[in-house]
């Protein structure tokens, strides 16, 4: 039986036998072609939305953590008995 490192070693060869490798000057090129731009009006009326679903999250959050102090509460007699 071969040991753990041999297999790992096996797999990562034949791995980078089947993958096509790029150039490093195919992927230089390609970043230098991305033109980063942020919409600033459309990233602000996003906030709102991002802002409803914060507080969304955090209103489910609690109304869990509250659920659960209660059944922690109504629970906790039934088990000193």
């Amino acid at each position: 039986m071969m040991k753990c490192k041999y297999w790992f070693s096996l797999i990562l060869s034949a791995f980078l036998a089947l993958t096509p490798a790029l150039s490093l000057a195919e992927e230089a090129a390609q970043v230098v072609e991305t033109n980063f731009h942020i919409d600033v009006p459309a990233f602000l009326d996003s906030l709102q939305y991002m802002l409803k679903g914060l507080v969304g999250i955090f209103l489910v959050t609690g109304l869990i953590i509250l659920v659960l102090v209660i059944l922690e509460k109504v629970t906790k007699g039934k088990q000193e008995e």
